[in-house]
């Protein structure tokens, strides 16, 4: 798919999200001389666009999509995103309200 939204995290870790669904996770610190490859990547919105993703402090991935629905994502101890949560929040397609609700904690 088309990336549409990326976030970046302290860990050296880049989130992508696509216009097909996916939520892609790179590893960023270790340097290569070829393409970089995703370590994971995970169906998180169907087939709809990701149109938003963001790390928590606590390295919780959050991705919006046009599907209605916010997801909780992480990357596992084997380095695969795993899906922890999904809400279904209609009509929301950025993550800037939760962005500015969360940044307060």
């Amino acid at each position: 798919g088309i990336p549409l939204s990326y976030a970046y995290d302290y860990k050296q870790s880049f989130y992508i999200g696509d216009s097909r669904g996916n939520l892609a996770y790179f590893d960023v610190s270790k340097p290569s001389p070829n393409e970089l490859l995703p370590m994971s990547v995970l169906k998180a919105h169907s087939k709809e666009h990701v149109t938003a993703v963001t790390v928590m402090k606590s390295g919780i991935i959050i991705s919006v999509g046009n599907d209605g629905c916010m997801h909780q994502s992480k990357v596992a101890h084997n380095g695969q995103l795993q899906r922890l949560v999904s809400i279904p929040i209609p009509a929301t397609t950025g993550l800037k309200h939760i962005w500015n609700v969360t940044q307060s904690n």
